[in-house]
């Protein structure tokens, strides 16, 4: 089983295989001895996620790079799974049908995908803490419950304010904060999310980062000047 997703990698296997490249290489073999179900919080889990992002890190990121991004940003901004609000919000309305819980083999089942994919979609509504995951079940928080009991407009209202948590929200809206025109070019995004997350496809980070956003209206893009803008109401010019 392949994959660029540490979390995923971590909940899944019992041995973990990273892998190198330029040329293509192994760069070391882990045993994951953790018992199944696995809970994603446990400090074991967290631990080996940790280990893991240091190696990848510790061997893709020059040095000057790395002294450049400081730590602080290195571990907790965490990349967005390529999930669509859509996605999320269907995850939250099975919930609501299985009376707020679900075994998350049984989600499979019923959103029609694969596990790997099934747990990005859990992974994307956790990471705006509509969703808890223990072990191997999704629940509802207070948060999943109001979002989805919300008209659309205090569902966006409330998505804005959940997305503002996560820090690679607040970088890019501070970054757009800072610019002159309250916009920046898609390719000076693009940069920085390549430095900070050097496994991801970044092209696909960046669209499912600015679906995100522009469903909880914090900033917009428009796809002709390919121009990242803050949501102020009206378009900035580019």
């Amino acid at each position: 089983f392949v994959t660029h997703d540490i979390r995923e990698a971590v909940f899944l296997a019992n041995r973990i295989v990273v892998l190198g490249s330029n040329p293509g290489s192994i760069r070391i073999i882990l045993q994951n001895d953790m018992p199944h179900p696995r809970d994603m919080r446990s400090p074991a889990f967290l631990a080996m996620i940790d280990r893991i992002h240091d190696i990848i890190t510790n061997a893709i990121i020059p040095d000057e790079i790395a002294a450049a991004t400081s730590t602080a940003v290195q571990r907790h901004i965490e990349p967005l799974p390529y999930v669509s609000p859509g996605e999320i919000l269907g995850l939250l309305e099975i919930l609501d049908d299985q009376n707020g819980s679900i075994d998350m083999f049984e989600l499979a089942q019923k959103i029609g995908k694969d596990f790997g994919s099934t747990i990005s979609v859990a992974k994307a509504a956790e990471l705006l803490d509509f969703v808890d995951t223990p072990k191997h079940s999704v629940i509802f928080t207070d948060i999943g419950k109001k979002f989805l009991a919300s008209d659309m407009n205090e569902r966006k209202i409330l998505f804005k304010r959940q997305l503002l948590s996560l820090r690679l929200y607040d970088v890019i809206s501070g970054m757009l904060q800072k610019s002159t025109k309250l916009n920046l070019d898609e390719e000076i995004i693009l940069e920085q999310l390549a430095i900070v997350f050097p496994n991801e496809d970044v092209e696909k980070l960046f669209d499912t980062m600015v679906g995100w956003a522009r469903y909880g209206e914090l900033f917009g893009y428009n796809a002709d000047d390919k121009v990242l803008y803050l949501d102020t109401g009206q378009e900035t010019a580019g």
